[in-house]
């Protein structure tokens, strides 16, 4: 599906599988190319998707911890969580 399809603005959004966005699958499966699209597409980073988790969030624990650049107020990790996502690396 083309990104100027305005079908794809909904089906962006909605969940894909267990709750999951493209953009959270992205992130999950270290795809920034894919996530740069869907981002450039509308596509929100900071959306959350399980337990407060985000692909932002996602993001900030993982290789690319600048793909959407700084968290907003309140979806920074935590001590623990930024410790396991070193270890992770």
């Amino acid at each position: 599906m083309r990104l100027t399809d305005g079908s794809y603005d909904q089906a962006m959004r909605e969940p894909l599988d267990e709750g999951r966005t493209a953009l959270w699958n992205a992130v999950y499966e270290g795809r920034p190319d894919h996530a740069a699209l869907l981002l450039a597409a509308g596509a929100d980073p900071w959306r959350d998707m399980m337990s407060g988790w985000s692909p932002g969030r996602l993001a900030l624990a993982g290789p690319t911890p600048e793909l959407f650049g700084p968290p907003p107020a309140g979806a920074e990790l935590t001590p623990e969580e930024s410790e396991t996502g070193l270890r992770a690396k």
